[in-house]
C-alpha cells in the first residue's frame, strides 16, 4: 500500500475515533459523562500533534535541504521541492466554528464557505495536471470530510435544541 493509501486509512480510523469520542457529547442521556471521555480524547490528540510534529519536522527538513538560487545573466531563481502553497488556516478555523460553536448563524456562515472552500479544492486540485498523484489520490477523502461537516451543521441548525 503506498503513502497515499496509508494516509487514508489513518484519517479514516481518525475520523471514526473523534466520532466515537464525540458520541457521548451529543446523546442527551445524562449517564453519560463526558469527564470519562476526555482522558482517551487528551491521549489520542497528544499522539496524534506528536506524529504530525515529527512528520511535519522530516518534511520542512527535506524542503529546507532542496532550497537552490540559481544566478544567469539575466534573472535570479529561487527553485524549492516539495512546497505546498495552500492558505490552512482558514479551513481550519471555520472547522473549528462548525464542530466547536453553539450559535446556528456561525455554524451556517462557517460551514457553507468551508463546503464551498472544499468543492472548489477538490475541484482544482483534481483537474490541475501539476500536483503528484498521491496527493490526488488523496483528495478523495474531501468528500468523507464534507459529509461530516454538513452532518454537523444539519444536526445543530435542525434537530439540536437551542
Amino acid at each position: 500500500m503506498g503513502r497515499a493509501g496509508r494516509n487514508t486509512v489513518v484519517m479514516l480510523c481518525l475520523i471514526l475515533l473523534g466520532w466515537c469520542f464525540a458520541l457521548p457529547y451529543f446523546q442527551k442521556d445524562e449517564s453519560a459523562d463526558a469527564s470519562t471521555v476526555w482522558p482517551y480524547t487528551l491521549a489520542a490528540l497528544l499522539v496524534a500533534i506528536g506524529i504530525g510534529v515529527y512528520r511535519g519536522k522530516k518534511r520542512q527538513k527535506a524542503i529546507w535541504d532542496s532550497y537552490q538560487v540559481t544566478f544567469d545573466d539575466e534573472r535570479i531563481t529561487r527553485t524549492q521541492h516539495n512546497t505546498l502553497v495552500l492558505i490552512a488556516l482558514l479551513p481550519i478555523g471555520l472547522m473549528g466554528a462548525v464542530y466547536f460553536s453553539t450559535n446556528k448563524i456561525v455554524v451556517a456562515t462557517a460551514g457553507t464557505i468551508l463546503l464551498a472552500f472544499l468543492v472548489y479544492a477538490f475541484f482544482e486540485i483534481r483537474r490541475n495536471k501539476n500536483i503528484d498523484e498521491g496527493t490526488r489520490k488523496i483528495i478523495w477523502v474531501f468528500p468523507v470530510i464534507a459529509f461530516s461537516i454538513a452532518a454537523n451543521i444539519l444536526y445543530k441548525l435542525f434537530f439540536n435544541a437551542p
